[in-house]
């Protein structure tokens, strides 16, 4: 992974091919996670490590803090009475939040860009993002997965790649509008026509670049094809059907979700009636626009 394959180069014209190695190389140089959010994340994954050493760790970032404050003491986490001290805000919390908190910290900057060339307003690819979180984090629950908060934050990240393939889509937007509008092409495979290499393949090298733990990176690389992960498959087919339900309701649109998500993945996870879809696709809904109530709440606050 991380070269355009001769194929893909025949099938375009020079110019575009050689823009879309320097894509790739531009991806294999990315800046490292920020150090303040490294050095938390490598605590994180000492299964030792202390509540102390966490709050130590994150009183060093003022910033950080502040927003783990904020997150301990919203309506998720609100108790009797606020957390006033970092430690009490990371025993609330806990440490599996944390992590998400980090990587939310990383990504919403950048994900709430407007991408111009999948036509996504400003914000439209967070809040899609949250709805993925979210759907995922209910399907991990529903099918007793060992880790609902992973599949949470695989689902945050999923779509990572579009942030760098925005600038060719952008480019190619004449074809790209032909093969999504007139074509019903999904996002991904505009993506493989044109420039031979899609979102989640860009979204796995970045992922790998940033030093994720492995069943994320896996999880955000085949969240379109999950079964051909050589690992962490489960997750990748949570993020797979997350994806897919993300924000719908209407169980008249049972027969559009399946078709959205990959009938490997349903099948991989149990999920072989329209009325089990329909209970995950309500308490999707309903979680995921409690999370996003809740963000504007505090955007507002």
């Amino acid at each position: 992974m991380g070269t355009l394959s001769m194929r893909a180069r025949r099938q375009m014209n020079p110019d575009l091919a050689d823009w879309v190695q320097r894509v790739i190389d531009d991806v294999r140089r990315l800046k490292p996670m920020p150090p303040n959010i490294a050095r938390v994340m490598r605590l994180l994954d000492d299964p030792n490590v202390s509540t102390q050493a966490i709050a130590s760790a994150i009183g060093l970032d003022q910033a950080l803090a502040a927003q783990l404050l904020k997150l301990a003491n919203s309506a998720f986490y609100g108790g009797s009475r606020p957390s006033s001290t970092i430690h009490e805000a990371v025993v609330r919390v806990g440490f599996d939040q944390i992590r998400v908190l980090l990587l939310g910290v990383v990504t919403m900057g950048p994900l709430s860009k407007r991408l111009m060339g999948y036509r996504m307003a400003k914000g439209q690819l967070w809040e899609h993002a949250l709805l993925t979180a979210a759907s995922a984090k209910v399907i991990a629950q529903r099918v007793a997965y060992a880790q609902p908060e992973e599949a949470y934050v695989a689902g945050l990240l999923h779509d990572i790649g579009k942030l760098t393939l925005d600038q060719l889509m952008r480019a190619e937007a004449p074809r790209v509008r032909l093969l999504a509008d007139r074509e019903g092409m999904p996002d991904w495979q505009i993506e493989e026509q044109l420039f031979g290499i899609d979102h989640s393949t860009i979204g796995g090298m970045m992922a790998e670049r940033w030093k994720f733990p492995p069943p994320l990176s896996y999880a955000i690389q085949y969240h379109h094809a999950p079964t051909f992960a050589p690992r962490h498959m489960e997750l990748a087919a949570i993020v797979n059907i997350g994806n897919a339900i993300s924000g719908r309701k209407d169980p008249q649109q049972a027969d559009k979700q399946r078709r959205r998500a990959h009938p490997e993945a349903l099948r991989l996870l149990g999920i072989n009636t329209d009325m089990l879809l329909h209970e995950l696709c309500e308490e999707a809904y309903v979680f995921s626009h409690q999370l996003l109530g809740a963000e504007e709440s505090d955007a507002n606050g």
